[in-house]
Parts: C-alpha cells; sequence; structure tokens
C-alpha cells in the first residue's frame, strides 16, 4: 500500500490517500478532482469506453470461459425508470451511507463528466445527477 501511496503521489494524485487494497475503506481519502484525472485518463482507452457504457459486459477468460458482470448504474439500463441514452458510462459505487455515481454524459455534441459524491440514497443519487442532466440539456449556452 505504501508503493502504491507513492505511485498516486508521483503520478499527480495528491489528495489521495488509501489504506486497503480492495478500495473498501472507510478511511481512505480522495477528491472530485483527482476522480476526474482518473476518468479522463481511463476514457484515452476504447476498451475503457466499452466496457463501462454497457448495461451487461461479457469477458472471455485467459482459459477460454467467459465472465458476464451486470453493471449496476441504471442509467445504462433499458428497464430502469433512469434509463439514459446520452449516459455512456462510468461508475457507481456506495460506502456506508454514502452513494456515489460517476457519469459520462454526451449532449449538443460534448462530453460532460459528472461526479456525484455522498447522496443520501441508491435513488437520490439517480435523483442528483438528473438535476445536472436536466440542467445541460436546458442550457441555451450549450445549444448554440
Amino acid at each position: 500500500m505504501e508503493n502504491l501511496n507513492l505511485h498516486l503521489q508521483q503520478q499527480g494524485y495528491l489528495d489521495t490517500v488509501l489504506y486497503d487494497p480492495s478500495g473498501f475503506d472507510m478511511v481512505a481519502l480522495t477528491t472530485t478532482l483527482d476522480l476526474k484525472e482518473v476518468v479522463y485518463r481511463l476514457l484515452e482507452y476504447s476498451w475503457f469506453r466499452e466496457i463501462v457504457s454497457q448495461n451487461t459486459y461479457t469477458a472471455t477468460l485467459p482459459d477460454g470461459s467467459t465472465q458476464i458482470w451486470q453493471n449496476t448504474n441504471a442509467f445504462l439500463d433499458p428497464t430502469s425508470e433512469y434509463y439514459n441514452e446520452n449516459v455512456c458510462g462510468i461508475k457507481t459505487g456506495s460506502l456506508s451511507d454514502d452513494y456515489n455515481l460517476i457519469v459520462l454524459y454526451q449532449q449538443h455534441g460534448k462530453e460532460f463528466l459528472i461526479c456525484s459524491l455522498g447522496s443520501q440514497s441508491d435513488s437520490s443519487r439517480y435523483d442528483d445527477v438528473n438535476f445536472i442532466l436536466k440542467t445541460i440539456n436546458e442550457s441555451y449556452y450549450l445549444t448554440q
């Protein structure tokens, strides 16, 4: 963990400190700015965009077997009340009573990265981000 934290510092993630390799840690620290930088780096890879934008993803493992993952992002699920065809991923997460969501949204020929941290429930994280998406959609400036 010491080497990982040193690597994070060297990569410019100055406000992130991890204590558990799984990431499931109530004392770990990060900021939306560090999260943004990590996501921007990952978005440079088409494989990352492909995986995080799908409701389910099937991977072929080295031994030839397959593994199917179900994405928990309700914006990507066509059967969900929150489904939004302009959302292209990225990550849900929750610890204790904090519900988080990082969304890549495409609208008006632009991409918007939205980091919502600390919502009070699973549904409120989607309601919180929906408010931002509505603001983007209604923005006169962005349609010009």
